[in-house]
């Protein structure tokens, strides 16, 4: 899929803000990741830039990136930015450790696949 030069941006932020979070949750049991005032407020922040970078996604491109779940993205940032007093953390930590991952490796693929000639 081609992608333009905006389009490639966001996706790197978001690639860059994943790794952030795997890094940020790597080794951290679900129940002290929700004790943990450090590591919850950085891992929000970081899905805070991946709600963001999607939301700014061009429209073309969200309607071809069936992939990705771009809507629960963005979602997720708004529950964290606007209804951040009900951030059910162990959920947070669950995403973090099963959605992340796989969100990391589309956008890997996705980025590879605009670079080739």
């Amino acid at each position: 899929m081609p992608l333009d030069e905006n389009d490639a941006g966001y996706l790197m932020d978001m690639l860059l803000a994943g790794r952030k979070v795997q890094r940020f949750v790597r080794g951290l049991p679900a129940d002290v990741f929700a004790k943990d005032e450090l590591h919850r407020m950085a891992v929000e922040r970081a899905f805070e830039v991946i709600g963001e970078a999607a939301r700014s996604l061009s429209a073309e491109f969200r309607a071809q990136a069936t992939q990705l779940p771009i809507i629960a993205m963005i979602g997720l940032r708004n529950v964290i930015a606007q209804g951040y007093a009900d951030v059910d953390y162990l959920r947070l930590h669950q995403i973090a450790t099963i959605d992340v991952p796989h969100m990391i490796r589309v956008l890997e693929s996705l980025l590879r696949e605009s670079s080739e000639p």
